[in-house]
């Protein structure tokens, strides 16, 4: 193992909410409802093309693009006033790993939102390396993000371990070759069966666990 690759949303944060709270008020104003809990784990722009789509909306690229703007502009705003804080341990675990490996971040958020929390919670400075939204093509469930994550830390997708939260982030990670640890912070554990491990919650994963599960099947 050489690198650590954090999700950040439901992971290093609790954000969902926060998505969630953006997400409906940018719908309801074209007239879209938003069922709470379907963001876990899905782009922005996926989470709105359905919505449009289920309301019998205009779910074209354009509409897309110009109701991501207008989540983008809540978000920031419920970021500011929420006061984010880091899920309880992810701090401890950041400091312990990077004394001797490598750290990035892949979230499916877009970039200001993205680094936003980072900036909130603390951990701007230690996930440097990311991979958002905008530089890829395909977001995840496809294994583009861990991909690019990779190739931007010079290293195969073997060489890493992600730590991720929601189906559609297991399944990417997993696509692309790293090994998966899943935390039970917003899925429950029967949904992430793809992880080669699970732990209840990120202030149970040590340095060594990690090094340990490394291409291996373990449950916590």
């Amino acid at each position: 193992m050489k690198a650590v690759i954090f999700d950040l949303d439901g992971v290093l944060v609790d954000s969902e909410p926060t998505h969630a709270r953006a997400l409906a008020k940018t719908l309801s104003e074209v007239g879209a409802s938003f069922e709470e809990g379907r963001q876990v784990g899905w782009s922005d722009a996926d989470v709105i093309q359905v919505c449009l789509a289920e309301a019998h909306l205009p779910a074209g690229a354009q509409a897309v693009a110009c109701l991501l703007v207008r989540k983008t502009q809540i978000m920031l705003d419920l970021i500011e006033r929420e006061h984010l804080q880091p899920t309880p341990g992810a701090h401890e675990l950041i400091s312990e790993l990077k004394r001797n490996y490598s750290l990035a971040l892949c979230s499916a958020g877009r970039r200001d939102e993205v680094n936003a929390i980072l900036r909130a919670i603390g951990c701007d400075e230690f996930l440097t390396t990311r991979v958002v939204a905008e530089d890829v093509k395909h977001n995840k469930p496809a294994p583009d993000p861990y991909q690019l994550v990779a190739d931007r830390l010079d290293l195969e997708p073997a060489d890493c371990v992600a730590i991720e939260d929601s189906q559609r982030g297991v399944a990417s990670a997993r696509a692309a070759g790293c090994t998966v640890i899943a935390v039970g912070h917003t899925t429950l554990q029967s949904k992430l069966a793809g992880a080669h491990a699970f732990f209840s919650h990120i202030a149970d994963l040590r340095s060594d666990l990690i090094a340990n599960i490394h291409g291996s099947d373990s449950t916590h």
